[in-house]
């Protein structure tokens, strides 16, 4: 998470670069921390870098005015593979590169793996829109409203409203805020999920991404008294988990992270860290002594400077920088901190005269900061870019505890990016690439992945199956029908396949022939699966059985009714996180999983457990309430402070078999879904962990296991989160 906040107006500086093309070179430099360091001549003024599927992908101006731009992919030895030159502004993921050009009226889009042009299409857009793009959908949001096509180029959904503030695409979900509302949409079948009346000035897309299944948008209702107010909304079902009234005049900042709602308090100089449900866990006092002693120095104005700051999260704790400047570099300094979760600061680095300009850490805790002395007004040298004075810049590596490594002297970075294996550094014109260590995991690791969920279903029944007489079918969109759906598909000795609501995806179509299957089971009634869907099943030959109920603790019920145990699994019907963590040991096992409210058992549910003698409780009182614990027949409870936690105590007492284990998001549902009967058929566990992060609960069981399959791409568990799993 990168901040930067200009309460002045600065003068801003342009140069002419010229556009580089040798070949990578290498440093002469040594290191204590680096086994290689090599540096790209990259040409242009530095604008981003990304790292996907084993390349360096920029983007750069290659002249002093904005109009050109080029996006380059080196590999990671630093050879270039290809460059694209276009006018515009360009967006970059995994899959698609956009560029734009408003004064054209033209969008091109090129493979993120070639560089190749895919397609254009003409806009009227008199005005820049924002572009995001997933494999699976393109979300534009102009001054005239928001369009979102998917991969075929057909419009899934739009609105004509220029009031749109914000918005973003998670799996098959739209969360869009305007100043009336926050919407979730589901773009599989066009339909709103919910809306929520909130009246807002402003908005960002980061309060809409769903963080552990909560979007955290701020504005006003007719409850909350015209008082700005924060929201803690449950992604899926648009229900409020809870509510913070701000003050009139915010001097707050609020962040949604892996480790809970955020709060940065600037003029206080304070953090603050809750929990799910709302209560706070942990102050942290940021403005310490010295750095207060400095602001007074300086006489720093509130209101008249200019901060850049970010955090790293680590398992015990977290990084977090921050530098202040004067318009005119009058002043300058810059510290470093880190911070453990009971609220403690456990070092602090000072850089007075010193600019810091980003970090990353490293899966040991050691975090790389990229650092530069200040050198007053209009410090600019043509030819090495700005700020960039020989000797001026360096890279300065602290041990967890605050020691200092080593500095290494460096062009000016502004970037740093940490991928498991190689530290990237970008900035002046150059790349750098410091290795630490060759990529050879002490412990065997695959990667079964598709382009989205669909072809990471296809690609897991790839992986476990030749052929099958029967697929079993789960929507992607819900969890409930689906999850409860594992130990029946295992039963069956079949896989688990994913479809929108209302199309069948191309690719579970192929892989239902490929795998010369003659029948389908439809988990969840038409809302959940459509009768479309049903209908060219048939068309294809298939003999369909559905398995539906009129709300999601009727489904599970009924797919209970299929399996032959005294046992059950109870867990909570309104989220995914703790079903996860059970998904493979229930269906290994042939026990059913059954869903609760929190408070009230369902009748259904009750039913369905009438010849039970065992029952698993998932999920903390939070999720599964004392009331319905001490309604269930034998009851034993696997809960923790976190989904992860939870996951810690299945897998600690519910143990199968094998030294091998699967590892998943634990943040979305499909990817375990379809995962959970090829982990049952090994006799794996599943372990989650976040896209960045290893989390400490699933580090404790990382020692019992000697072989990870990861489940779905880097964009679900990135390739830092792969190299953690080797430590």
């Amino acid at each position: 998470m990168k901040r930067i906040v200009q309460l002045w107006m600065s003068v801003a500086f342009l140069a002419s670069f010229f556009l580089l093309t040798a070949p990578a070179v290498q440093a002469e430099t040594s290191s204590k921390s680096f086994l290689d360091i090599i540096e790209i001549p990259a040409g242009g003024e530095n604008y981003s870098l990304e790292i996907y599927n084993n390349q360096i992908i920029v983007i750069a101006f290659p002249h002093s005015y904005y109009l050109d731009v080029e996006v380059k992919s080196y590999s990671k030895t630093g050879e270039l593979n290809w460059t694209i030159s276009d006018r515009g502004t360009a967006h970059v993921n995994e899959h698609k590169i956009s560029i734009m050009d408003i004064n054209r009226g033209i969008i091109n889009y090129y493979s993120t793996a070639t560089g190749k042009l895919l397609s254009s299409e003409t806009t009227k857009a008199k005005t820049v829109p924002k572009i995001k793009l997933t494999s699976d959908y393109k979300l534009t949001i102009g001054s005239s409203g928001y369009t979102v096509f998917n991969s075929q180029e057909t419009r899934v959904v739009s609105a004509n409203n220029g009031d749109i503030l914000s918005g973003l695409i998670e799996g098959d979900t739209l969360m869009i805020q305007d100043i009336k509302s926050v919407q979730a949409i589901d773009l599989s079948t066009g339909k709103n999920m919910w809306t929520f009346p909130l009246t807002a000035r402003y908005g960002s897309h980061e309060n809409l991404r769903p963080i552990n299944g909560v979007v955290y948008p701020v504005g006003i209702t007719k409850d909350t008294n015209d008082r700005n107010t924060l929201f803690a909304i449950d992604a899926q079902t648009g229900a409020i988990l809870y509510k913070k009234e701000l003050a009139e005049k915010p001097n707050s900042t609020f962040y949604g992270t892996a480790l809970g709602l955020h709060e940065v308090n600037e003029d206080e100089g304070i953090q603050k860290f809750y929990a799910e449900d709302g209560r706070l866990k942990t102050t942290i006092y940021m403005d310490s002594p010295i750095i207060k002693q400095l602001k007074e120095k300086y006489q720093i104005p509130k209101e008249e400077y200019y901060f850049n700051e970010d955090w790293k999260f680590v398992n015990d704790g977290f990084y977090y920088f921050k530098r202040y400047e004067g318009p005119y570099e009058e002043y300058v300094f810059s510290f470093l901190q880190k911070a453990d979760m009971n609220g403690d600061v456990k070092f602090e680095k000072i850089f007075d005269n010193e600019y810091i300009f980003d970090m990353a850490t490293n899966d040991s805790g050691k975090v790389f900061i990229a650092n530069g002395k200040a050198f007053g007004r209009y410090g600019y040298k043509k030819g090495t870019g700005f700020k960039g004075y020989d000797g001026l810049n360096e890279l300065s590596v602290y041990n967890p505890d605050g020691s200092l490594v080593e500095t290494i002297e460096t062009k000016y970075i502004d970037t740093l990016k940490f991928d498991g294996s190689i530290l990237y550094g970008y900035g002046d014109e150059t790349i750098y690439l410091f290795k630490e260590s060759e990529p050879t995991p002490s412990k065997p690791i695959s990667r079964i992945a598709g382009a989205n969920r669909f072809d990471t279903a296809v690609a897991i029944s790839k992986e476990g199956w030749e052929t099958s007489d029967q697929v079993v079918l789960a929507t992607s969109d819900d969890f409930p029908d689906a999850l409860a759906g594992g130990p029946l598909a295992f039963k069956e000795e079949a896989p688990i396949l994913l479809t929108r609501a209302a199309a069948l995806p191309y690719e579970t179509k192929e892989e239902i022939k490929r795998l010369k299957a003659k029948k389908v089971i439809i988990l969840g009634n038409q809302n959940a699966i459509s009768s479309g869907v049903e209908a060219e099943l048939v068309k294809m030959g298939m003999t369909i059985e559905r398995i539906g109920g009129k709300n999601r603790f009727d489904t599970a019920a009924l797919i209970a009714q299929q399996l032959d145990s005294k046992e059950a699994v109870v867990a909570y019907g309104f989220n995914f996180p703790d079903v996860l963590s059970v998904s493979a040991y229930a269906a290994k096992n042939g026990i059913p999983i059954l869903l609760t409210r929190t408070d009230k058992l369902p009748a259904e549910t009750e039913v369905a457990l009438m010849s039970t003698t065992k029952t698993h409780v998932i999920g903390s009182t939070g999720a599964v309430g004392e009331n319905v614990f001490n309604t269930l027949p034998n009851p034993t409870r696997y809960g923790g402070a976190t989904r992860y936690d939870t996951a810690l105590q299945v897998n600690s007492q519910l143990k199968m078999g094998s030294d091998k284990t699967f590892v998943a998001t634990g943040t979305n549902f499909p990817d375990a879904l379809a995962g959970s009967v090829l982990a049952a058929k090994n006799d794996a566990p599943i372990l989650l962990v976040q896209r960045d992060l290893l989390p400490a609960a699933t580090a404790k069981q990382l020692p019992a296991y000697n072989a990870y399959t990861l489940f779905g791409g880097t964009g679900v568990i990135s390739s830092t989160v792969r190299e953690q799993l080797n430590k």
